[in-house]
């Protein structure tokens, strides 16, 4: 895939950007997340969903939901 065709797919499927990644171990990073548009203000427990989509790039050794996502 081409980096045009990638960030055309980036641009037209996602609404926000990862600005800042923490490795706490191997197993576990923190993600810092700023939106593309401003978002109503968050309460304690709300949660979020972090999706990519299948033509990024993944971790060495990690499953592909190809099937599912990709077809």
């Amino acid at each position: 895939m081409t980096p045009e065709a990638r960030d055309d797919l980036q641009r037209s499927h996602y609404n926000a950007r990862v600005i800042h990644i923490r490795r706490v171990h191997d197993d576990l990073m923190t993600l810092r997340v700023a939106p593309d548009a401003k978002r109503r203000p968050t309460l304690a427990g709300q949660y979020t969903l972090v999706g990519l989509g299948c033509w990024e790039d993944r971790i060495d050794g990690l499953q592909r939901d190809t099937e599912f996502l990709c077809g």
